[in-house]
């Protein structure tokens, strides 16, 4: 029975719900929204850049079939367009805003990587 309910933990854990692009790209537009406090228009705009983002990431994944690095590379041109389009939308304070926001979340993910790996740390590789 424990057997049964751990299993069935882990596996509920591992599956991730798969959202639309459009999903995805209202999700993203309502965080930035109240992070950044932005107009109407502004949402308007945003959710357009969002919404292309994230049917080109659809695409992308579908047509690199397993290739990382070329996915990677593709998710990388992706991001910068995007972050491109974005200053045209956003203002200053905001654009400076949202690169903070960037950061920390790029800091949270190395770190869920690290702990992932059992703290594994490259600066540290030559001390082993």
């Amino acid at each position: 029975m424990a057997a049964t309910v751990i299993s069935s933990v882990a596996a509920n854990a591992q599956q991730r719900v798969q959202r639309t692009a459009e999903e995805r790209a209202s999700m993203q537009t309502q965080q930035l929204s109240k992070k950044l406090s932005l107009s109407e228009d502004q949402q308007k705009k945003i959710q357009e850049i969002n919404l292309t983002s994230a049917k080109n990431m659809d695409e992308l994944r579908a047509q690199s079939e397993g290739d990382r690095a070329e996915a990677f590379k593709g998710a990388k041109k992706i991001e910068e367009d995007k972050e491109t389009a974005y200053k045209g939308v956003l203002t200053e304070k905001q654009m400076a805003d949202y690169m903070t926001l960037k950061a920390e979340r790029e800091k949270k993910m190395k770190e869920r990587m690290q702990q992932r790996k059992g703290g594994w740390d490259k600066s540290k590789k030559d001390s082993i």
